[in-house]
């Protein structure tokens, strides 16, 4: 069975690829030709996954800071503030921290 991964060929095919890709690819042995299909597929996947959320990235690192911060601060702030305000709360003492090399 042929697979594609967003409009990528997993492996060369004598029709559509270049014909020293597919010569190469008819000389590989049974595991070298898996091989191939496999890195083929992942570089096709790769290509098309889509990129870091920058926003995403943010809360994540709000959350990896809350979770690791080493007092009750981390309780204080989410009980005395929520949404925007607690992200803004976290920012700064975020950068605080790394003003200050506690990070």
């Amino acid at each position: 069975m042929e697979m594609v991964v967003d409009g990528f060929e997993s492996w060369p095919n004598p029709t559509f690829s270049k014909q020293e890709d597919w010569e190469a690819y008819e000389a590989m042995s049974g595991c070298q030709q898996a091989a191939h299909k496999a890195r083929l597929c992942y570089a096709a996947m790769l290509a098309a996954a889509p990129a870091a959320d920058s926003a995403m990235a943010k809360h994540a690192e709000r959350y990896r800071w809350l979770r690791d911060i080493k007092n009750t601060d981390a309780q204080v702030f989410v009980e005395m503030h929520s949404g925007e305000k607690l992200d803004a709360v976290i920012d700064a003492a975020i950068a605080a921290s790394a003003k200050k090399g506690d990070e």
